[in-house]
């Protein structure tokens, strides 16, 4: 028992000492992501929701939400040549700001080409601000803070999502309150999320990071390894990404029509999922310390997908939702691990372009699952998009430990 408490008390000790530690470009980093991600996510909760009150079907809701993944295909790569060519500050201002704006337009337009377009507008501006933020930690952190760096960025977005969610779940019926139908009080709340998200552009302001530092701005060519090594990194992010657009997009509207949970509910459980996932990002520097990067990636995956075939099964709402937080707690506990490897795993030169190509598989594979998430949901049932995510997690866990189980050691 001592022993347990002396080693909590020395892992909190450790994180306050890499936290104070932090450099001041990190720091403005971390508190704009902070003031964007509350409205943004605010906005994200209730989008799906709108649409589905609007009388949109669940199939035309994904083809709007691939869009947005299409953006992020669009811009994957280019984002790789602006973040060298730019200045962060100006990157991450100028694009909270369009994305804003994007969001906008969508509270108050039910055209699908409109919905599509400025989803496939905001997709773009927001993969750019996104892919920056990894490369931007490596330059702006030593070796001593740079895990818990990767661990508290992703912590802080969450925290930032769990206060956005409560806002989110709240503001259509404090508009309703007002007076507004519940129509035009999801509309006004997710204008409101779009207007809170322009306040992390201050901070962003203060960064002082004016070029990269480790080399020029063109890119160098990768050599053979490399471009085996990247493609290896691509292929589970491609299996992953098809299996979540299955699903993760339409969670809240399974709540809603599965079990009719209400906003304010679903903004509950996607707040409570949020604060565990805080946890279990500050847990994966611990857990890869003991058990390394690679066992605490694929294992933690692998742990999660027994709790998404309970979500599939679930009877009753309190199972769906327990399962639906340690599932989604699991899954996520070692992303900002997985993206230190990633940057860890090549050259600096290619950091960037590391980046840029799992997303675009990520994504790439997502705009897809989404478009046909939503055919399958409103033809089928949501059971079946659980069971094929299921499987696709599985192979990408599996993949993944086969490529690069022995990579690590060899580090």
């Amino acid at each position: 028992m001592v022993s347990g408490l002396a080693k909590f008390k020395r892992g909190i000790i450790e994180y306050w000492g890499a936290v104070r530690s932090f450099q001041a470009n990190a720091r403005f980093f971390l508190l704009g992501s902070f003031l964007t991600n509350i409205g943004f996510s605010s906005f994200s909760l209730l989008f799906n929701l709108y649409l589905r009150e609007a009388g949109v079907s669940e199939e035309i809701i994904g083809r709007v939400l691939s869009f947005g993944s299409l953006g992020t295909i669009v811009m994957a790569l280019p984002s790789a040549y602006l973040a060298r060519k730019y200045e962060s500050r100006k990157i991450l201002a100028l694009t909270t700001l369009l994305a804003s704006l994007g969001y906008l337009v969508q509270s108050f337009y039910l055209s699908p080409g409109v919905l599509m377009g400025a989803n496939l507008f905001v997709g773009s501006v927001v993969t750019v601000s996104r892919l920056i933020s990894s490369p931007f930690f490596m330059r702006n952190s030593s070796s001593r803070e740079r895990a818990h760096l990767f661990a508290f960025s992703m912590a802080v977005g969450v925290l930032a999502g769990i206060i956005g969610n409560l806002i989110g779940g709240y503001l259509p019926h404090l508009y309703q309150a007002l007076g507004a139908k519940e129509l035009t009080s999801l509309q006004y709340s997710l204008a409101t999320g779009a207007i809170m998200g322009l306040f992390g552009i201050l901070p962003y302001l203060f960064i002082s990071e004016s070029k990269i530092e480790d080399g020029a701005t063109k890119f160098t060519k990768p050599n053979r390894d490399t471009i085996i090594h990247l493609f290896k990194l691509c292929l589970p992010y491609a299996l992953i990404g098809m299996g979540a657009g299955l699903i993760i997009p339409f969670l809240n509207l399974y709540f809603r029509e599965v079990f009719n949970a209400s906003t304010n509910q679903i903004g509950i459980y996607f707040a409570v999922l949020q604060a565990l996932m805080v946890l279990g990002f500050l847990l994966g520097p611990l857990l890869s310390k003991k058990f390394g990067l690679i066992n605490t990636i694929v294992g933690t995956q692998l742990l999660s997908i027994p709790f998404m075939l309970i979500l599939a099964l679930a009877p009753s709402l309190p199972l769906a939702v327990l399962s639906f937080w340690i599932r989604g707690a699991l899954m996520n506990m070692s992303s900002p691990i997985q993206n230190l490897f990633n940057m860890e795993a090549v050259p600096a030169e290619h950091r960037e372009l590391a980046n840029s190509m799992t997303s675009f598989a990520w994504n790439g594979a997502w705009t897809i699952s989404a478009f046909l998430g939503g055919t399958i949901i409103h033809r089928y049932s949501f059971s079946l998009s659980f069971y094929i995510t299921i499987s696709l997690y599985l192979c990408s866990s599996l993949v993944y430990y086969a490529f690069f189980r022995r990579f690590e050691r060899r580090k």
